[in-house]
């Protein structure tokens, strides 16, 4: 029975996770390669159970690959949310229809409430 693990990791840290996932499975393909070069199809009573197991560890293979595609992706949407979220709060400008004083405080409170946000988010 195979399960599911899932752990956290900082960001920054993904490419290199996804990398060695990449490199294993690369590792798995040789193998599994070297097992195909090596089997007799005159033994028919070993080649069944042979290309079922080959077939097997492709599946396997395949599956981590289809982890590694998912994980980038994911990566690369949670930079373009953090590059969304940076740019959002550096281009915030007061609206010049609006007294001085409201949004000043107007200001403040949003940079709070995203302060709260990015506590929330790394916690």
């Amino acid at each position: 029975m195979k399960v599911t693990m899932q752990h956290t990791v900082d960001l920054h840290e993904v490419p290199l996770r996804i990398d060695n996932i990449v490199q294993d499975c690369a590792t798995q393909l040789t193998t599994i390669s070297n097992i195909i070069k090596s089997i007799n199809c005159l033994h028919p009573e070993k080649f069944t159970s042979q290309i079922d197991f080959v077939r097997k560890k492709m599946f396997a293979v395949d599956n981590q690959m289809g982890e590694c595609a998912s994980l980038m992706q994911g990566y690369q949407e949670a930079l373009t949310m953090s590059a969304d979220k940076d740019s959002a709060s550096e281009n915030f400008e007061m609206h010049p229809d609006m007294p001085t004083e409201i949004t000043e405080e107007t200001h403040k409170r949003m940079r709070d409430l995203m302060q709260q946000l990015d506590k929330g988010t790394d916690e």
